[in-house]
């Protein structure tokens, strides 16, 4: 018969580690993020990120971590003339943040940059929600 000691020792050791699966610069900058991501999608070696709106525009990026850079979209939720002013004005606040060449992305709504690192995604993140 084992001692409880050791059963407990046995369950603790089997527990399984619900954040092991979070990348360590999601966890590092875990205050960047809380509160301001709508959805998150992990799976073995990618991680999937979508903002919530700001001003009807949404942030979403895909990391792979066998990969340096990071394809950044943006999408803004409006249709007409505002689609087009709000465009123009989230280009003018790529180029003023570094990134001067936004290429549609699938649809009119939605526009996307080139990261070189995860890092810079979450400063650009983090200047996209303050």
């Amino acid at each position: 018969m084992a001692s409880l000691s050791s059963m407990f020792s046995d369950f603790v050791s089997a527990q399984y580690d619900n954040f092991e699966s979070f990348p360590e610069w999601y966890t590092e900058h875990y205050d960047v993020f809380r509160g301001k991501l709508r959805e998150v999608k992990i799976n073995s070696g990618t991680f999937f990120a979508l903002s919530n709106a700001r001003n009807a525009i949404y942030m979403m990026w895909w990391w792979n971590n066998s990969e340096d850079s990071v394809k950044v979209t943006f999408e803004v939720n409006q249709d007409g003339d505002r689609l087009e002013s709000t465009k123009q004005q989230l280009t003018e606040w790529l180029a003023a943040n570094g990134y001067d060449d936004p290429q549609p992305d699938g649809k009119k709504q939605k526009m996307a940059i080139t990261c070189e690192s995860i890092g810079d995604v979450v400063s650009l993140f983090s200047e996209f929600m303050s």
